[in-house]
C-alpha cells in the first residue's frame, strides 16, 4: 500500500521507529495521557490543512489572473482581492494569533521540545513568512520558532540536501 498525506506518512514512520531499538521517538509525539497531547494533536493537524488551505488558495488566486485572458484576468484581479482581504488574510492572523499565544509560553508549538506538530508546520510557515515578510515583524514568537527550527542540524542537513534557501515553494 501506499501512504499520500504527509500526517499519515509522519505518524507511519514514527510507529515504525518508535520499534526500532535505540530510536526514541516519544518525544516527537506526546504520549496520549501527557499535559501535551492536545497542543500536540491540534498544531499536528493544523498546519498542514487550515494554514495550507489558506495559503493554497492565495497561490490559486494570485496565478490564476495572469493565465487568463483579459477582460477575465481583470474580474479575477478584483475577486482575487476581495478573497485575499475578506475571507484568506482574516484566516492566516487568527492561525499566526494562536500561534503567537502558544509560543509566547513555550519553545515548540506542543510544549517545550521538537514534536512531529512543528515538523509538519514547517512548510506553511515558511511559505507565509516567504510571501508575506512583515509578518516577522507581527508575529515574533512565530518569527523566534522558526528560527529555532532552521538551526537544528537535521534541518540544515535537509536544506543541504535538497540545495534550496528555504523550504517552501518562494511563490510572492
Amino acid at each position: 500500500f501506499a501512504l499520500s498525506e504527509s500526517n499519515a506518512i509522519i505518524d507511519y514512520i514514527l510507529d515504525k521507529a518508535s520499534t526500532k531499538e535505540g530510536l526514541d521517538t516519544k518525544n516527537l509525539r506526546p504520549a496520549i495521557d501527557s499535559v501535551e497531547r492536545n497542543d500536540y494533536l491540534f498544531w499536528f493537524h493544523m498546519p498542514p490543512s487550515s494554514m495550507m488551505y489558506v495559503m493554497s488558495t492565495d497561490s490559486l488566486f494570485r496565478a490564476l489572473p495572469q493565465r487568463v485572458p483579459w477582460p477575465i484576468s481583470f474580474i479575477l484581479r478584483m475577486v482575487a482581492g476581495k478573497v485575499r482581504t475578506n475571507l484568506l488574510d482574516p484566516r492566516l492572523h487568527a492561525i499566526l494569533k494562536l500561534a503567537e499565544k502558544q509560543l509566547q509560553t513555550n519553545e515548540y508549538l506542543a510544549g517545550n521540545f521538537l514534536t512531529a506538530a512543528d515538523i509538519t508546520a514547517i512548510y506553511p510557515f515558511e511559505s507565509a513568512w516567504s510571501r508575506f515578510p512583515e509578518l516577522k515583524e507581527q508575529y515574533p514568537s512565530c518569527d523566534t520558532w522558526l528560527q529555532r527550527l532552521r538551526t537544528r542540524p537535521a534541518f540544515k542537513a535537509a536544506l543541504e540536501k535538497s540545495g534550496a534557501d528555504s523550504v517552501s515553494l518562494g511563490m510572492k
